[in-house]
């Protein structure tokens, strides 16, 4: 089992526990500070020896790295047993656009890049990278302890029969089980039957939706349900968008829709997070769905089958094979895997 030692500064503490946590769960054993140094112990023979035993050493450079003088110095013994022992035992991880300012010895090395950490697809390829790296063998898609943030939203359609309708209110009702992040707009329609289906499995299973659900609303606007922790957005106009969806997520299920909902599925898609309109459910979400096919491996890259994907046009399935397919795709993208 090789092990690492994780060279960061403070700053930074969140995303180096989630890659330390991930590291764990694929068989690296982990020195990071907070977890090894008790009160009163002494600093520096700590890190000394903790760098001595480590196989490699993980610098996570950003701003605050390169301005620290602790990380400064771990980085400078690590570089200098690399240089001595000739082996290739130091990563930088590289978090912000600060490689430039690099020391030039720290500069020689290739850097893998978690720039793109808020995209759950590009974190699991840089962790698999770094994973490769250690143990001298293919890079892989490794399973990640990250659970994703999941968001279902579409149009406003009556929900009397309505496809789309069935399809949400089942995933609010998948994805409750498996206890992951939700995210809602609180509008009628698909936003609605979602919620619906959060507050039946909740209900089933004598929870509390708001520990499951977050619902956003916009400002003076009529709040269609009332599950989950329900907040104010902070644009008035549904025209504008929902910001804090966008911002919080981490993969989207989109279905039917005009204009807002092809507007939050494009933005998403900028801004590098994973979209997976079902396109059988028409309008918005079928515009959108063409669109990421349009840019497949780019998206998707060898994470998920197109076919798998295609599942999401098939006119022939049911709401509940729409249902299973989703869920299934949600795990193969983000390496999560629900619990059995």
């Amino acid at each position: 089992m090789p092990t690492a030692f994780l060279s960061h500064s403070s700053s930074d503490k969140i995303l180096v526990r989630q890659v330390a946590a991930d590291l764990d769960a694929n068989g690296v054993k982990v020195w990071l500070d907070e977890r090894e140094l008790l009160p009163g112990a002494r600093l520096v023979t700590g890190l000394a020896e903790a760098l001595d035993a480590a196989d490699y050493v993980l610098l996570f450079v950003s701003d605050a790295f390169l301005r620290s003088q602790w990380a400064g110095i771990e980085a400078d013994a690590a570089l200098k047993r690399a240089v001595e022992s000739r082996k290739a035992t130091v990563i930088p991880l590289l978090l912000e656009d600060v490689w430039n300012r690099a020391s030039p010895l720290l500069q020689a090395l290739i850097y893998e890049d978690l720039r793109g950490s808020q995209n759950v697809l590009s974190y699991r390829y840089a962790i698999g990278r770094v994973l490769a790296a250690m143990s001298s063998s293919v890079a892989r898609l490794p399973t990640t302890t990250r659970r994703p943030v999941v968001l279902v939203s579409g149009g406003r359609s009556d929900p009397g029969g309505d496809k789309g309708l069935q399809i949400a209110r089942g995933l609010g009702r998948a994805l409750s089980r498996v206890s992951l992040p939700l995210l809602a707009g609180a509008g009628s329609g698909i936003d609605t039957a979602f919620a619906t289906g959060v507050a039946e499995e909740a209900a089933s299973r004598g929870l509390d939706p708001r520990k499951v659900l977050t619902s956003y609303a916009i400002k003076d606007g009529k709040r269609h349900h009332s599950v989950g922790r329900l907040l104010q957005s902070r644009y008035r106009n549904r025209r504008e968008g929902v910001p804090e969806l966008v911002e919080e997520a981490d993969i989207a299920f989109l279905m039917g829709g005009g204009k807002s909902t092809m507007h939050l599925g494009v933005v998403m898609l900028l801004e590098g997070k994973i979209v997976f309109p079902i396109a059988i459910t028409g309008g918005a979400a079928q515009d959108c769905y063409s669109l990421v096919l349009s840019r497949y491996e780019r998206t998707f890259k060898q994470a998920l089958p197109r076919s798998r994907f295609e599942d999401l046009g098939d006119e022939g399935l049911s709401a509940n094979e729409i249902v299973a397919k989703c869920v299934e795709m949600l795990s193969l993208v983000s390496g999560w895997r629900a619990a059995t």
